[in-house]
């Protein structure tokens, strides 16, 4: 039976984000359901007593103080476990600079790799601003990602569109050694969430018979929230009774607040601030649509969003931009309606129409339901990993023999 070695960071509360939700998702289904495979995940953490739902074959290694200081110390704490475990196969969740991609970069000689990829580090520290800070982070961010991708025996991008950024960023030559795997959703957990988790029903009383378009991602530029403020004035002159809640935070907190105050929209705007994760589904559930605006920056993309196969499990219809892997996941028309970026117009335009037309939100809300099902499960994105794990193995193999 092989043996398999996840490294990565486990999420331990909501700010992980979309890949702390797809290491805490697929290491449970990798584990349980695909036995083919000894699964072991270790990470580096602080809080390592009391973790809520954490398989058994996660193991946590104290974050120790001196590793911030001695780095070294960190990958020789790695090697140790490596050495006890003898795996046969290494796969690294992330491509940004950790001790766990240090470790597969230079201690990790004669293992096969596996380096998942949820995103390009240089790509989204230039997108984040364009300081000379950041110039520099970014070709730090650069070089680690060329000697990364150079030594993996396969790479697995999270969608198509990340895979072409790849590719054109270093060259043709690994193109056979990328593989798309997305992100899935967990349906029954989705629902149970909306079963079990309570909102405060103040809340729950003031969006009563409201409208509600809700949207949940970090406040920053590249997700257009911007856009989506801007549309609320053309909806309400159409939909008197709309609001708009959007969960996360962000550096562009205070400037999206200032926008909706001069917009006059303090009373159809409601910012809730960091939100814990349990919480999205029933936030979602109590919502009438979903908008999803981001927008491309030079070089970065949305990637595998989370929050949009959430929301199409709950039946919920979704407007999202055309971009990243929100392309790749809405057929236009089908299971949800796919709109340009940073166009504040266009999203009034379809949320308006939708709102006139709940037949057709209603039908893509199905559509979307009967997707994530069928395309977007953890299992199947847990089979599919698996087969890759497969594929190296027999590779590996057929070299030493």
């Amino acid at each position: 039976m092989p043996r398999i070695l996840i490294l990565g960071k486990w999420p331990i509360d909501s700010s992980s984000g979309g890949v702390g939700e797809h290491i805490r998702n697929l290491i449970p289904h990798l584990i349980k359901n695909h036995s083919e495979h000894e699964i072991r995940f270790i990470s580096f953490n602080e809080c390592v007593e009391g973790q809520k739902d954490v398989p058994d074959n996660v193991r946590f290694l104290k974050a120790r103080e001196i590793y911030y200081l001695l780095p070294f110390l960190a990958l020789m704490r790695i090697a140790l476990e490596v050495r006890k475990y003898r795996p046969d196969i290494i796969h690294i969740q992330g491509i940004n600079i950790s001790p766990y991609s240090l470790y597969s970069s230079f201690l990790a000689k004669g293992l096969p790799t596996i380096v998942t990829i949820h995103n390009l580090p240089s790509m989204e520290t230039m997108a984040k601003g364009y300081s000379i800070k950041n110039r520099i982070l970014s070709e730090i961010n650069k070089l680690f990602e060329r000697m990364m991708i150079r030594n993996a025996s396969i790479l697995i991008s999270v969608t198509r569109r990340l895979k072409e950024r790849i590719v054109e960023e270093y060259g043709n030559e690994i193109d056979s050694r990328i593989i798309v795997v997305p992100n899935g959703v967990d349906a029954n957990e989705i629902h149970s969430l909306c079963k079990s988790f309570a909102l405060d029903p103040r809340f729950i009383e003031e969006i009563h018979k409201k409208f509600v378009i809700f949207h949940a991602k970090s406040l920053n530029r590249f997700n257009g929230q911007e856009y989506l403020i801007r549309a609320m004035p053309l909806i309400i002159r159409e939909i008197p009774n709309s609001c708009l809640i959007l969960a996360g935070n962000g550096p562009l907190r205070a400037e999206l607040e200032n926008l909706s105050s001069l917009l006059g929209l303090r009373e159809y705007v409601r910012f809730l601030g960091i939100v814990e994760h349990e919480a999205i589904p029933s936030l979602i559930n109590l919502s009438d649509l979903i908008v999803i605006p981001s927008i491309k920056s030079p070089g970065f993309e949305e990637g595998s969003s989370i929050f949009i196969l959430e929301a199409m499990t709950l039946g919920k219809p979704v407007i999202a931009s055309s971009v990243g892997g929100l392309a790749e996941t809405i057929s236009h028309t089908k299971n949800g309606l796919l709109i340009e970026s940073g166009n504040y117009a266009i999203i009034a335009a379809e949320v308006i129409r939708l709102h006139h037309n709940p037949s057709i939100a209603a039908n893509l809300g199905r559509n979307a339901k009967e997707f994530v099902e069928k395309e977007r499960s953890w299992n199947g994105i847990a089979q599919r990993t698996s087969a890759i794990y497969d594929k190296l193995n027999n590779q590996t193999e057929s070299k030493s023999s």
